[in-house]
């Protein structure tokens, strides 16, 4: 266990209430503010506690630099988007401390605690600026008041996050902070570059709204260099500083106005950039914003993706951020009004119940990295490296393919691949011998069940062997600008997952339908009037330009495949059956087929109905159960339903995909 630090009281004195009312008198002049050095002197930090923030920020600093191979913990950067009622927030920071020494193995837990908000055009600006929510403006007041919280925050030993947004407020509170920020809307800014370069702990570095990399690099660049500008010394006067530069500055991904970043294109694109710099740092990667595209639900979504790739081996992600609160969504801030202090008054959280949940299942995910494995059985690892697929897999191609990209993910590296030109082809070279396995998409998010790869499973007999899921991230693939496009070459699962985007950007342009998203961008690269959708690694492949990313009608879309082999997969405990079968049109013929389900409790996950094709109004019903063929409520159930059915086929019973790998 990691040790323990001994907390000492709050701190309280008849001094300190004699300063106070010092300090207040600045209140009362509107347009002047105490200088720094008073508020610490009125909130002062302990040598103890600033020991103790000095270690927060040098931990911080090794997880993000990768210098210490000890560490093997993520950031875990979690609270309210802004703080309005400092109460309710001190609530917060004590309940989190609990959770942060529950899952101190997992995560370095830091404290969220913003005072400052960019706005893009008007708003409320935090607490700093106007502390009353009557746009009264009082900012000697708020900046007693944000100090006073960080205070009582760091001292129950939570490192505090927040962004920098003005440098001048920054001073006052610059003390009390283990991990900063330089958000989408100053990052490009000189003014804060410089300030970054002399700050004592790490900064991230946010991509910009438009989603650029280059000025978070470039920022990051900026700030490891030494500067010299104009600033305010503690003493409230104007002074010139000479800064060293910030070496543990390093790049935020918040998505942006076009879509997610979070996804594996989006960190490989951020590897790429980071990489080009000496001494390249790691990710922090924002659940919310462009990443959530604005719903504070879809933070979950992000969170187990990016954990499902720090586990699969992504080693540039340093951690994460989540905007949580004490109670779930947001509150418009209304004139006469009191707001509820529990719930944030500008973007929407998660409430503090799901962050446990969330947090949680995160780290039974890093718990159960092979890796943190290895030391308490090498064995079994030995055993899963000798066990890995060498057959050939079969997969709807060209190269280029959500497909391919599934397959590798499914199979490994030491798999070989054959690319097919259509579903059938799949089907056909496993039966004809020509591949071992094979993988087809079954199901997306948006576009719903692939019917045509259903009416495959029922006419050749292979067995489904296990299920994968990816997510699906649409580009727009082509030469020239949107203006120039008069034909869009695309598969038609593509096309329904961009209905939306392709009527409203593209409403002239022919589409013509292709086999795979790679033969659409095959297509494309011939046509200079061209365009197709596709991945990003379509676009290398085929030389075609990524006009616009994230062009999915609904972000965070996920398609499901199906692994196929020629033998049954074998029992794991935690398992999924797949069948079909056939009832005539008759009444009450449905229920009667279900009703055995009912009785033994085994729960339908997913139910389709197709024609037949072989008689007049016969239809054949696809189910996908919980459980095994062999599990004593599935078999009583299956043997219960055959009397009801003119056709039954089971396609195979398989390792049930877990939940957190459908964010994969």
């Amino acid at each position: 266990m990691r040790e323990k630090v001994k907390r000492t009281p709050s701190r309280r004195s008849g001094a300190r209430l004699r300063e106070e009312e010092t300090c207040a008198a600045y209140e009362d002049a509107s347009l002047v503010l105490p200088p720094p050095d008073m508020l610490r002197t009125i909130f002062p930090v302990s040598p103890a506690l600033t020991k103790e923030i000095a270690s927060h920020r040098k931990k911080i600093k090794e997880i993000i630099c990768g210098t210490n191979p000890k560490e093997k913990r993520l950031l875990a950067i979690v609270g309210p988007c802004s703080i309005h009622n400092p109460e309710a927030a001190l609530r917060y920071a004590r309940k989190l401390k609990d959770l942060a020494e529950e899952l101190e193995e997992d995560f370095l837990i830091v404290m969220r605690v913003y005072f400052e908000k960019p706005r893009t055009t008007t708003g409320w600006k935090g607490l700093i600026y106007d502390p009353d929510l009557d746009g009264s403006g009082n900012i000697a007041k708020g900046i007693r008041i944000a100090r006073n919280l960080m205070l009582d925050i760091a001292e129950l030993g939570l490192p505090i996050a927040t962004e920098v947004l003005d440098p001048v407020t920054a001073i006052y509170i610059d003390d009390l902070i283990s991990w900063g920020s330089i958000g989408a809307r100053t990052v490009e800014s000189q003014t804060h570059r410089q300030f970054a370069s002399g700050l004592p702990f790490p900064v991230g570095f946010k991509n910009s709204t438009d989603g650029s990399l280059q000025a978070a690099a470039d920022a990051i660049l900026a700030a490891r260099a030494g500067h010299t500008f104009v600033s305010i010394r503690q003493d409230g006067r104007a002074g010139v500083f000479h800064t060293k530069g910030n070496m543990a500055g390093h790049m935020v991904l918040r998505g942006s106005i076009h879509g997610i970043n979070y996804d594996a294109p989006g960190i490989a694109e951020a590897g790429r950039k980071l990489d080009l710099l000496p001494h390249p740092t790691r990710l922090i990667i924002d659940c919310s914003h462009g990443n959530s595209s604005k719903d504070y639900t879809r933070q979950k979504i992000a969170m187990r993706e990016i954990l499902d790739q720090y586990a699969a081996g992504e080693k540039r992600i340093a951690g994460f951020m989540l905007e949580s609160y004490l109670q779930e969504s947001c509150q418009k801030l209304r004139k006469g009004v009191v707001p509820d202090p529990e719930r944030s008054i500008t973007d929407g959280c998660i409430s503090f119940p799901e962050t446990v949940t969330l947090l949680r299942s995160g780290a039974e995910i890093l718990r159960n990295i092979p890796e943190k494995k290895k030391e308490v059985l090498p064995a079994a690892k030995e055993t899963e490296k000798k066990e890995a697929f060498t057959g050939c897999v079969a997969y709807l191609g060209p190269e280029g393919t959500f497909s391919q990209l599934l397959a590798q993910k499914a199979f490994g590296v030491k798999a070989k691949y054959l690319p097919c030109g259509s579903f059938k082809r799949i089907f056909d070279a496993i039966s004809g011998n020509l591949a071992d396995a094979g993988c087809i998409p079954i199901e997306n998010t948006t576009a719903g069940v692939v019917t045509q790869n259903l009416d495959l499973l029922q006419k050749y007999p292979l067995y489904i062997t296990g299920e994968a899921a990816i997510p699906i991230r649409q580009c727009l693939l082509g030469h020239n600008s949107l203006e120039e496009i008069k034909t869009l070459y695309t598969h038609p699962q593509s096309r329904i997952q961009c209905a939306s985007w392709i009527a409203e950007f593209l409403p002239n342009a022919e589409v013509i339908e292709q086999d795979s998203n790679a033969l659409a961008a095959q297509k494309a690269s011939s046509d200079p009037t061209g365009a197709s959708l596709g991945s990003e690694i379509a676009a290398a492949i085929y030389n075609l330009r990524i006009l616009r990313s994230g062009i999915e009608d609904i972000h965070g879309g996920m398609t499901r495949f199906l692994l196929l082999g020629k033998k049954p997969a074998l029992p794991t405990g935690d398992d999924k059956t797949s069948l079909c079968f056939s009832i005539a049109d008759r009444s009450g013929a449905l229920s009667d087929c279900l009703d055995p389900f009912r009785r033994h409790h085994v729960t339908l996950t997913m139910i389709e109905s197709r024609p037949s094709r072989h008689k007049r109004w016969e239809y054949l019903f696809y189910i996908d159960l919980r459980g095994n063929q062999q599990d004593p409520d599935v078999a009583k159930a299956l043997e219960e339903l055959e009397p009801y059915t003119s056709f039954i086929r089971i396609f195979g019973s398989y390792p049930a995909i877990k939940e957190e790998e459908l964010y994969r």
